[in-house]
Formats: structure tokens, C-alpha cells, sequence
């Protein structure tokens, strides 16, 4: 009896051993979870977004974003043609009223508001179309001295039905003002002088020099095949007195005209024959609008990109250089058209382009009308311009001194 006493008194023991045992392990476990959640509680606000600097912006400075992307007068003008990353082209902003106010541009928007309103001073080339296409009216202004000048004003307004429409016609206007600035710091001939200028945020007037008694090398956009072939042109040097002397002069004009690009290291895009007019008289070239003019300074277009051939290599694309453009038809033959690798290094396009185009289009279609003297030097400046190879090409400054010298012993002779 005594020995069943004192077994369930240990029995007992331990069961208040067992359950002591148990409140502290539940009492441990619980501490330890608070202090886990506290630590991760301390972790968390640290984590918070306002001790880091954030990338994302907040609702104003967004709109401030978009507002100022959208800027014109701050967007530089894109062109057609892609470039390097080392390529380098001035902004296309507004026009600043100290420019507005220089001696060459000389008309204000008054002056240009004025001469629209007038309905009797202009005529009506072309109104603004869908297809981003700028104003264009003939008129007559008069300097201080009432001197008569015949000119092109051109209205591009922003706003549009069509958004991408309005904003190109917009940006290529700004582009061709900002074009024609440069041309004029670089003294070029046959270029449209710039009268005066009225821009704003949504619209842009601007007035230049219109070429007269002239007429466009191909109508149209020179497309058809008789453009191709020279047909216009060369009617209006066959009916000269001496075509002969007319088709030499038109080879020195030509040549001496392009030259200006290579020295300067202009691209011309839009190379179509209603972009190039010649004076009837003088044969001179004449360039009408300036807005495809490119720039490209030290680094080719489409250049110092790595190859292994000419596949390798791109090409201009765009609306100017379809497979039925003039531009194709031209420069078929150029190998850098299609891309030219030199040394694993895609060489790029450059005014060199016009050389081989200018040589294939408006110098070989005379060749009929050379004199049989003169036909010998005439063949390798013309063969030496269409040379297919750019690196083996004549360059079109030595060919402007090589037909001036052709044109010299056919009036001496």
C-alpha cells in the first residue's frame, strides 16, 4: 500500500514537471516569434521608398516630361536616313527674333501676314494637304528701295486632322529655314535666299527667293522613263544655237554645282528632278527646297559600323527610296547604295553618291551632243564619275576643273 502511494506521488512529480516544462517552451516560443517580427517590422521601414531615390516620376513632373518633349523649338529634326552614333547634327529650333530682325531676312510677320491677306499679290501653288505637304503661294514683295523680288512664301501649320502629319509638315519646315541659314554662312550658288521668317509654336510662315525663267530638270518627280533618260533637258540644249557649246557649259554647270556638296559635306536626299531647276539661259542649276539636306560633317551616313561583308552593311531607306525612285534608277550602279564594306568597316554614303548618280543621269544623257574634239575628255570625266567603286571614283570638285577646261579648248578652238 505504501509502496502505491508513493508511485502515483511520483507520477504526480512528473506531470507537473511535464506541464511546467511545456509553459516554458510555449513562453520561449512566443518571445522569439515577436522578436523575429519585430526585427522584420525595423527591416521593412527601412525598406521604405521615400530612403531610396526614386526613378519614377510623379504625376507633374510627367506632364512637365511629355510637355517638353514635345516641344518643337528643343526637338531636333529626324532625318530619313540613319547615322552613327558619332554623327553630329545642329538642333532645328524657332527662329529667334535677333535672326528675324538681320539684314537678309528682312520681311516681318507682318509683312509676310500682310502680303497673304492680300489676295491679289499671290497665287496659289499648293494649299496644306493630308499628306503633310506645306502652303506654298507665289508673290511679288518689294525691298525699301522697291526693288521687285519675285518669291515663294511657305505656311506649315501644326495642327491637322492628322497628328503625324501636321508635326511633319511642321518639323520640316523648321528643318529647310535652319538648312537654308547654314547654306547662306557657306556662300553656296543656286540655293533659295531666305526673305524672312514668322514662327510660333503651331505654325511657320517663311518667304525665300523664287527661281525664275527657269524650268524643273523633269517634271513631277522625274519617275517616268523619259526623265530618266534626259529627254527634258536635253530637248532645251538641242534647240540652242550651238548645242554643242550648251551641252559642255551644262556639263561644267552641273559638275560645279554638285561640287558645292562634297566640299561641304552635304547630302542631298531629295535628288528628283522637280527639286533641280536650270535657268534656260544660263544653264544654271538651282536648287527649290532645302528641307532633305543632310549634314553629316566627319562621319558618313550608315558608316563605321563592323562587317565581314557588304551585306553587312545598310543602305538608305524611306519614301525617296523606293524601287521606282529616281534615287534607285540613279545610283543602281553605285556600290554603296546596297552597302560596301572596306577593311570590316561599312564605309557609308556620302555626297560622293552624286558624283556616280550625277554622272549615269545628267551627264552621260548628253554625250550625243558633245563635240568630236572634245569627246575623248568628256568619256573619262563621265566614266570616271559612274566608276562603281566609291573608293575608285573621281571626285566631283576635280571633275568641275576638268570640264571648265573641256568647255575652254572648245571656245578656243
Amino acid at each position: 500500500m505504501i509502496v502505491r502511494l508513493c508511485k502515483c506521488r511520483m507520477l504526480k512529480s512528473f506531470a507537473k514537471f511535464l506541464l511546467l516544462l511545456s509553459i516554458c517552451l510555449y513562453v520561449t516560443i512566443r518571445i522569439g516569434r515577436n522578436k523575429c517580427e519585430t526585427s522584420t517590422s525595423k527591416l521593412r521601414q527601412t525598406e521604405k521608398p521615400e530612403n531610396f531615390i526614386s526613378t519614377r516620376k510623379t504625376t507633374s513632373e510627367m506632364h512637365q516630361y511629355l510637355k517638353e518633349t514635345v516641344s518643337l523649338d528643343l526637338l531636333p529634326i529626324t532625318n530619313t536616313l540613319q547615322r552613327t552614333e558619332t554623327y553630329s547634327t545642329a538642333d532645328v529650333s524657332l527662329p529667334t527674333t535677333e535672326t528675324a530682325a538681320s539684314k537678309e531676312e528682312w520681311l516681318s510677320c507682318s509683312d509676310l501676314n500682310d502680303i497673304l491677306t492680300r489676295q491679289e499679290d499671290k497665287t496659289i501653288f499648293r494649299n496644306e494637304n493630308s499628306e503633310g505637304n506645306r502652303a506654298i503661294y507665289f508673290v511679288t514683295v518689294y525691298t525699301a528701295e522697291q526693288k521687285r523680288i519675285r518669291a515663294v512664301i511657305k505656311v506649315a501649320n501644326l495642327q491637322d486632322p492628322n497628328p503625324s502629319s501636321g508635326m511633319y509638315r511642321y518639323r520640316t519646315a523648321l528643318k529647310e529655314v535652319n538648312n537654308l541659314r547654314r547654306l547662306r554662312g557657306l556662300n553656296w550658288s543656286g540655293i533659295p535666299l531666305l526673305l524672312g521668317v514668322c514662327a510660333t509654336n503651331t505654325s511657320l510662315t517663311y518667304a525665300v527667293t523664287r527661281v525664275m525663267n527657269a524650268r524643273a530638270i523633269c517634271p513631277g518627280r522625274g519617275l517616268n522613263v523619259s526623265c530618266f533618260f534626259g529627254e527634258p533637258f536635253r530637248n532645251v540644249l538641242q534647240n540652242k544655237p550651238d548645242p554643242a557649246l550648251a551641252a559642255l557649259t551644262w556639263v561644267t554647270k552641273v559638275t560645279c554645282f554638285f561640287a558645292q556638296f562634297e566640299k561641304d559635306r552635304v547630302f542631298l536626299e531629295d535628288f528628283s528632278g522637280s527639286n533641280l531647276y536650270f535657268d534656260y539661259d544660263t544653264l544654271d542649276i538651282y536648287l527649290v527646297d532645302a528641307d532633305s539636306l543632310i549634314f553629316y560633317g566627319d562621319s558618313r551616313l550608315y558608316s563605321r559600323t563592323l562587317c565581314r561583308s557588304d551585306n553587312d552593311c545598310l543602305g538608305p531607306r524611306g519614301n525617296l527610296w523606293g524601287p521606282n525612285s529616281l534615287n534607285q534608277k540613279v545610283y543602281s550602279a553605285c556600290l554603296e547604295l546596297s552597302g560596301y564594306c572596306v577593311n570590316n568597316t561599312c564605309r557609308g554614303i556620302d555626297a560622293s553618291l552624286h558624283t556616280c548618280g550625277v554622272g549615269k543621269w545628267l551627264i552621260a544623257n548628253v554625250r550625243n551632243l558633245i563635240p568630236a574634239q572634245q569627246y575623248n575628255s568628256y568619256r573619262e570625266l563621265m566614266h570616271c564619275m559612274m566608276e562603281t567603286y566609291p573608293d575608285k571614283r573621281c571626285s566631283m570638285t576635280s571633275q568641275c576643273k576638268r570640264s571648265k577646261t573641256i568647255l575652254t579648248s572648245y571656245s578656243e578652238s
